[in-house]
């Protein structure tokens, strides 16, 4: 006897639904380290807020003693993003969090793409076989 298995639906983007790459932040700090002193701030204060408006993501808290604090972004194409918070305040922690948050994840590339007007030229296309060029003059030593 052949049983049909229903196919289950894969997760894209789309109309009518947003898959956020980025899937899980880590946050670490440390007790005794200075560095650390605004990350612990930000824990204290920022992060159930920022956690309760994103919460497609997971956020991960560790303790790592002797240490500086990083925020560490793992995203759904498999790459990972790292940006160490030393001297940064918490103002500062929660625009790195937000921009891991809404990045893409990808590489930085270069997109070459022609220049293109909306505006056409007023004086046209110039030819050297136009009537009105002159032709090239090379100048000498006197």
């Amino acid at each position: 006897m052949i049983e049909i298995v229903q196919k289950t639906a894969i997760p894209k983007n789309g109309l009518g639904s947003f898959i956020r790459p980025c899937q899980r932040i880590e946050l670490s700090y440390c007790n005794w380290g200075g560095s650390s002193k605004s990350m612990k701030e930000f824990l204290s204060k920022k992060l159930a807020a920022i956690a309760k408006t994103s919460q497609d993501i997971e956020f991960h808290v560790y303790n790592q003693q002797g240490k500086h604090p990083l925020i560490r972004a793992f995203y759904n194409t498999g790459r990972e993003k790292t940006i160490c918070t030393r001297k940064m305040d918490a103002n500062q922690i929660t625009d790195k969090i937000m921009l891991c948050r809404d990045s893409d994840g990808l590489k930085p590339r270069f997109i070459k793409q022609p220049v293109e007007s909306t505006n056409p030229s007023v004086r046209g296309v110039w030819s050297p076989f136009s009537e009105t060029a002159e032709s090239y003059r090379v100048y000498g030593k006197n």
